[in-house]
């Protein structure tokens, strides 16, 4: 793609454009057009609440829930990199013909382990259609029952579990309400009786896949491509025809005077230059955030030699502390002695050490959110050293705790990617 102009810009710019777009809702956006303009909020629970927390401090889990099961306005649906995320309903259409590439093979090996082979999926899929659940929603177990009426027959535990995500991905079903704020055991509802407008849609995927991008530019952006092939989970082939499609639309920027070009929109541009006094500074970003796993490129993100204390793979990120988008330190909600108070645990990188007064005043605050959106007894603040183990160097299992929390006897599922959701909860009470 020949590219004929490109705007100059430097890091700093970069970072709070990227803070100000991502990490920053404004005072009259809905929950509804905040999720709708960041795609990207992570589906399992209780990250996507901490997430909207750390933007909004009076998100209830309850309102995300309603939005979800009674208001039908959010879905939560396998989407980016065949991950489980939070969309905005009336997007929902595009993303899943634009996604249907990535999500066909997701999990499939692991199924096919088991003796479940895609024709198994079409049959299960094939009786579910015949069926009608007059709108309402069933458990898991209930629908596993359905499909398989001999218990000796019937797919158990994970296996049983990512046959169900694979139906949604097919758009067969649909994961509605939860059994709480940190539970990840989803009821569903059949696609047809829930959105069948999104069964209905005859989109093509090139089409939707450049409609998607275009999204993504618009959130993200500026990017390069190689960040847009790890952030939707598409080849770069596709990418590249995505991207000539949205030619007339796509401003370059150079950065530092370096070689790599990178994309946007022209509505971008918007707040590019724009003084956000409304913005916040700090925010304590969770697990799996937008902002954190928004490109693949880390580097404006967060000094390398930093990197390996905040990102386990491609496709983990620990909680961080971020300032005007630079990420300055890490941070996790610790079960305290006896299960009487919860320890909010932060350390701040060395070279950011003089921000600790400031970033102290910021944790105490988040702590008070925290304590009040989990009906918490107390959130006491605890500074610590840096972890002796990067997150690579440390066992599976490990991952959400990378200030030293004792390692639990089962291994996380946030490192298993064929799965998306927790096997123990993050919040302990």
């Amino acid at each position: 793609m020949s590219i004929s102009a490109c705007i100059d810009i430097n890091a700093k710019q970069l970072q709070q454009h990227r803070h100000i777009q991502v990490n920053t809702f404004g005072d009259t956006e809905t929950l509804i057009q905040a999720i709708k303009a960041r795609p990207g909020f992570a589906g399992t629970n209780p990250l996507c609440h901490l997430a909207l927390l750390a933007r909004r401090s009076t998100v209830h889990f309850t309102d995300l829930e309603e939005l979800i099961a009674n208001d039908k306005l959010l879905v939560r649906a396998g989407a980016f990199r065949a991950a489980l995320f939070v969309l905005a309903a009336q997007d929902y259409p595009t993303y899943f013909q634009a996604l249907k590439p990535v999500l066909r093979d997701a999990g499939m090996p692991y199924l096919q382990q088991h003796n479940i082979t895609r024709r198994t999926l079409e049959n299960c899929a094939a009786l579910l259609e015949k069926q009608s659940w007059e709108g309402n929603c069933l458990q898991a177990h209930d629908i596993l029952t359905m499909l398989y009426p001999k218990s000796a027959q019937r797919p158990q535990g994970d296996v049983g579990g990512l046959m169900l995500r694979k139906l949604c991905d097919m758009g067969v079903l649909l994961r509605t309400n939860t059994h709480g704020p940190q539970s990840n055991l989803f009821a569903y509802a059949l696609m047809k009786e829930w959105f069948p407008k999104i069964i209905a849609s005859r989109a093509r995927p090139a089409s939707a896949q450049a409609r998607m991008i275009r999204r993504y530019l618009k959130c993200y952006g500026p990017a390069t491509e190689q960040d847009i092939v790890y952030w939707t989970g598409l080849d770069m082939p596709t990418v590249m025809q995505a991207l000539a499609k949205l030619e007339r639309e796509l401003i370059w920027f150079r950065v530092d005077n370096q070689q790599q070009h990178l994309a946007a929109v022209n509505d971008t541009l918007c707040t590019q230059q724009q003084a956000a006094t409304d913005c916040q500074e700090i925010v304590f970003l969770p697990p799996w955030d937008p902002y954190t796993l928004g490109w693949h490129s880390r580097d404006l993100l967060l000094e390398p030699q930093w990197q390996p204390w905040a990102y386990a793979t491609a496709t983990n990120s620990a909680g961080v502390i971020v300032e005007w988008g630079q990420v300055i330190g890490l941070w996790q909600l610790e079960k305290g002695a006896g299960g009487t108070t919860a320890l909010l645990q932060y350390h701040l990188f060395s070279n950011h050490s003089e921000r600790q007064q400031f970033v102290l005043q910021q944790a105490q605050q988040h702590a008070t959110t925290l304590q009040k959106a989990f009906n918490l007894p107390a959130v006491n603040i605890e500074p610590q050293p840096l972890p002796t183990q990067t997150l690579p160097q440390r066992p599976r299992g490990s991952f959400l705790w990378p200030l030293g929390k004792q390692i639990p006897q089962e291994i996380s599922l946030l490192e298993r990617r064929h799965r998306n959701t927790f096997r123990g909860n993050y919040l302990q009470r």
